[in-house]
């Protein structure tokens, strides 16, 4: 089986999956990504790498490992990460390669997702940015801030207002 013909495969058999064209676009570009890697980091093509692995020159973990170490470098968010090395690991079980959850769970970290907690906004805040802008903008923000409006709708009041 032909690099090019496997790829097609594999995203033939995630669209029966999904039926989603998607999904399939999701799938070729963690792939292409994938492969991109491989050329930069190790100078191989697909097929060298998937041969290397089954004679055990290379270990996928640490290859995976790696390649999670190159997007996180690249600012990757750490659920794009996640979906990239499952899109991954799913490919290379696909091409024959086996790759057992624990070991991959252990070797192949993930970067966590910091939260960052949102401070209200206080009534000194307020003030200071009421100070700060026009008139009809104030009525906009008071009405917002008083009715709970999402920003959109924010928007459509203050649109209304200039159209008035």
């Amino acid at each position: 089986m032909q690099v090019q013909d496997s790829l097609e495969g594999y995203l033939d058999y995630i669209y029966m999956l999904s039926h989603s064209n998607h999904s399939k676009k999701s799938y070729q570009s963690g792939v292409l990504s994938f492969r991109r890697f491989l050329e930069t980091r190790y100078n191989l093509n697909e097929s060298d790498f998937i041969s290397k692995i089954k004679s055990q020159e290379i270990d996928v973990y640490a290859v995976l490992r790696e390649y999670v170490i190159h997007l996180d470098k690249k600012e990757y968010s750490p659920g794009s990460i996640r979906g990239f090395l499952a899109i991954v690991k799913g490919y290379l079980r696909y091409m024959g390669i086996k790759i057992y959850a624990e070991d991959c769970k252990y070797t192949v970290k993930i970067p966590k997702k910091i939260t960052t907690r949102e401070e209200p906004m206080t009534k000194e805040i307020l003030v200071r940015l009421m100070r700060n802008l026009s008139p009809k903008i104030q009525t906009v923000v008071l009405v917002a801030v008083a009715s709970g409006m999402r920003i959109g709708e924010m928007y459509e009041v203050y649109q209304y207002s200039q159209s008035a």
